[in-house]
């Protein structure tokens, strides 16, 4: 293929500072009508290149996915970005194409197989390339524990159980919005790898008519926020899940 070609960022009516941007005004049961976006000439953008290593070996990592976001107006805030299966060479190293101007944030992709996170490594496009960077992963904590029916479920619903996603994202960071996730197994039990410390929102995702009840850890129940420590393996989390009983009609 050719040169990876990205639209830039426009805000209504076509411009490209969200301070020029204008509003939007929507009435309950109403259209917005003829709300068109001129989006900029496409270009060429611009590589990133850079290498992922080991926080205790130094050693360089392989086969790394790499998550890449544009931050906002110059801040830490994530405003974009993801992973679009970027990963490190047999020597650690990784390119990312297509970079339009602005200020980004580098981070190693949350992966289910593996315990590594990374600091975001920011970085500025201008007007070329950018190499050089270096992008160090350390080995973080770990929650397990298990997804279960709460008391007067019906227990035909735990068929719905493997088909949960729990995710764990940093609680006061607007600049992490990578979390680790994994799927809970056939009996319902769950790891997820690759914690950072500070406080982790436990986020589960439940199949319909599943809904969370509560969570428990460290003995007691818990408003999604669980403390985490540089290497605890938190065990013991308690997710009970059961059925709604209320409806909203309308």
């Amino acid at each position: 293929g050719g040169p990876v070609v990205r639209l830039p960022l426009t805000f209504y009516p076509g411009v490209a500072s969200e301070s020029e941007a204008k509003e939007v005004e929507v009435s309950s049961g109403k259209e917005a009508t003829e709300i068109n976006i001129s989006v900029g000439q496409g270009q060429p953008g611009h590589t990133v290149r850079g290498r992922i290593t080991d926080a205790t070996t130094g050693s360089p990592l392989v086969n790394i996915g790499v998550d890449h976001g544009l931050t906002m107006n110059g801040t830490d805030r994530l405003i974009g970005g993801g992973n679009a299966g970027e990963r490190t060479d047999g020597e650690g190293h990784f390119e990312i194409t297509g970079l339009t101007p602005g200020r980004y944030a580098l981070m190693v992709h949350p992966d289910s197989a593996s315990d590594l996170y990374s600091d975001p490594r920011y970085f500025n496009i201008d007007s070329e390339d950018v190499d050089g960077i270096d992008l160090i992963a350390r080995h973080g904590s770990t929650i397990s524990g298990r997804i279960v029916l709460s008391e007067n479920t019906d227990p035909a619903l735990a068929k719905l159980l493997p088909q949960s996603r729990i995710s764990a994202f940093p609680r006061d960071s607007l600049s992490l919005p990578f979390g680790s996730s994994t799927a809970p197994r056939q009996d319902g039990s769950f790891e997820i790898k690759g914690i950072r410390p500070g406080k982790i929102l436990l986020s589960p995702f439940v199949a319909l008519p599943l809904q969370v009840m509560s969570i428990e850890s460290k003995g007691m129940t818990t408003n999604r926020e669980i403390e985490v420590s540089a290497g605890e393996q938190v065990s013991g989390v308690i997710i009970r899940v059961g059925s709604g009983s209320g409806s909203i009609r309308g």
